[in-house]
């Protein structure tokens, strides 16, 4: 395919441990079963070789990677890999009920990508860390200042401001 990446985005409340543990199981799965005979180590300490990036990057290296937004009330997971890697983590999801405020999951299998943006992460997630929780920070008058914010991290704000609003994976 030419096309053959896909993504998956989850935001639920900070406090959710199930959830967050059923979907790291689903991301290491694919991972260790995709590198266990190459990685001498753990997932997490496991850096991807430039022969591993570059397959990966191809589509021939079924690998899961992405990052991880934490703020006080609520988690955002970003994963990507080959399309039937995300569908099996989303399967892997539990999904108890509609998408709203508190939680939500976008995925949609028909969303293809030519090409993969997180393999420099590797196969940990990459964790970043918020102070305060992100509605308050979007609120704030000083992210609107660019003596006091750089460009880069307003952008990033606000389109993870715009991902958590966002009705679908489309969009």
């Amino acid at each position: 395919s030419e096309a053959p990446f896909g993504r998956l985005a989850i935001m639920f409340p900070y406090k959710d441990g199930e959830l967050l543990g059923k979907l790291l199981e689903a991301m290491d799965a694919i991972n260790h079963r995709t590198l266990s005979s190459t990685m001498p180590g753990s997932l997490v300490s496991h850096q991807l070789s430039p022969e591993e990036v570059e397959a990966a990057e191809s589509g021939e290296l079924d690998i899961v990677s992405g990052w991880h937004v934490i703020d006080p009330a609520c988690r955002t997971i970003v994963l990507e890999g080959l399309a039937d890697s995300i569908a099996e983590i989303a399967d892997a999801v539990p999904r108890d009920a509609i998408n709203d405020d508190s939680y939500r999951l976008l995925a949609d299998p028909t969303v293809r990508f030519t090409q993969r943006v997180y393999t420099q992460f590797n196969v940990d997630l990459k964790k970043i860390r918020l102070r305060e929780p992100l509605p308050l920070l979007a609120e704030s008058p000083d992210i609107y200042n660019p003596v006091k914010v750089a460009t880069g991290a307003f952008t990033a704000l606000d389109r993870l401001v715009q991902l958590r609003r966002s009705p679908s994976l489309r969009q």
